[in-house]
């Protein structure tokens, strides 16, 4: 196993506390939301990744996560987190499943679930 596949799959297992897995009819992956609706930013060292937080019903509840991999980063003169990361994510958490996109381009089909019957696990970045 490579490094850089033992990171992935380190986050993967960090980011969802997965159940019993039983076979699920899940909802198609609907498109990553805007800006408008991201709930918060959340940055994983360990695995390398922004994670983006969203609330599809804007009420406030995360039913939807991305993860983009970080390429470079920097601290600017405020003391922030500037990220250059990938285009678009390499996982989506959504319908309690975790869908990966091993191939970062977009939501066009080529998606799969990685683990069924997941939760998202905000307590890992306290």
């Amino acid at each position: 196993m490579t490094p850089k596949l033992a990171r992935y799959l380190t986050v993967m297992f960090g980011l969802a506390i997965a159940g019993p897995v039983h076979a699920v009819t899940h909802t198609p992956l609907p498109p990553e939301p805007p800006q408008d609706q991201v709930i918060e930013e959340l940055y994983d060292n360990e695995a390398g990744l922004v994670i983006f937080t969203y609330s599809l019903k804007r009420d406030g509840v995360v039913d939807y996560v991305t993860g983009r991999k970080v390429l470079t980063w920097k601290v600017n003169d405020y003391g922030h987190g500037v990220y250059d990361m990938e285009r678009f994510p390499v996982f989506y958490w959504y319908d309690r499943a975790l869908w990966r996109d091993m191939e970062t381009d977009g939501i066009n089909g080529n998606e799969t679930i990685y683990m069924e019957n997941v939760t998202f696990d905000r307590l890992r970045y306290k």
